[in-house]
């Protein structure tokens, strides 16, 4: 099991608390793990390729609406790889073939939903973010051993605050999406490989709205939305109507070859001569 720097810290948080708890901890031992768990806090984290080289990638930043239609914020620094999507883009897509289609996360969106709840190891798990949980202790709670309690309150205890539920949501849901894309391009593309070195000199934040159909909030201040979607007339009329403001940037797609590239002139020029 290899677990990143953040997984450690919330690890090693977590083993101190429970022997604080059984009064196991001494003051030196809380110590060396205060002075660990500031070190991980503070070290760079260096994401490696399958050849082991360093990755510099800029981090999608301000909210954008999935295609899936939930709002997601990425979290910028203060969140996990996993909410900003680093971490699905480079040890999923770019290193395994194997990845999935995105349905599980849909599907586990569908029971959250549902549940109206996220426990306190998702919130943990997706985010990172030192901030209070509010929550509800189930009947059961209350039955469990002192051991138990602790593992409860740490792992399972669920929140049924809306904020939070529509946060960890908007996560899944844009790594459903980021899955649903490039599963498409591994399964139609003529030469996937040279479609993903191709896409690689992108950044993610481009990626995501113009191959993988999100929406980009550049300012609700002042309105401004950026989409690849070449319909945004119709699609965003609502919007438009109350002030928006649509920032058109050409889709990256699959052309009649097999292979990515950037939406041609020729198609947009037609396109907008039929629509007028």
């Amino acid at each position: 099991l290899i677990l990143g720097k953040d997984s450690l810290r919330v690890f090693l948080k977590t083993a101190m608390n429970m022997a604080k708890y059984q009064n196991k901890l001494t003051p030196y031992d809380e110590m060396i793990f205060n002075d660990v768990i500031k070190y991980l806090k503070e070290c760079e984290l260096i994401i490696p390729t399958e050849l082991y080289k360093e990755v510099k990638m800029d981090l999608p930043n301000s909210w954008y609406i999935t295609p899936h239609n939930h709002l997601y914020n990425t979290l910028g620094l203060n969140g996990h790889k996993e909410a900003n999507l680093i971490y699905p883009f480079y040890y999923d897509i770019l290193t395994n073939e194997n990845f999935s289609s995105g349905k599980g996360l849909l599907k586990r969106i569908r029971t959250i939903l549902k549940d109206g709840a996220i426990e306190k190891r998702d919130f943990d798990d997706y985010t990172h973010l030192i901030y209070d949980f509010p929550s509800v202790f189930s009947e059961e709670y209350y039955d469990l051993p002192n051991d138990k309690k602790l593992a409860y309150k740490c792992f399972y205890r669920k929140s049924y605050n809306p904020k939070i539920v529509n946060l960890i949501v908007g996560i899944l849901s844009a790594q459903a999406s980021l899955y649903e894309f490039f599963y498409y391009l591994k399964n139609t593309s003529n030469d996937y490989q040279a479609d993903i070195n191709y896409l690689k000199q992108f950044s993610l934040d481009e990626i995501l709205v113009r191959c993988c159909g999100f929406h980009k909030i550049i300012s609700p201040v002042d309105k401004m939305i950026s989409t690849s979607d070449v319909n945004y007339q119709e699609d965003f009329a609502e919007y438009i109507k109350q002030g928006w403001h649509i920032d058109f940037v050409k889709p990256i797609v699959l052309n009649s070859s097999g292979r990515l590239e950037e939406l041609t002139d020729d198609f947009m020029n037609i396109r907008n001569f039929i629509r007028d």
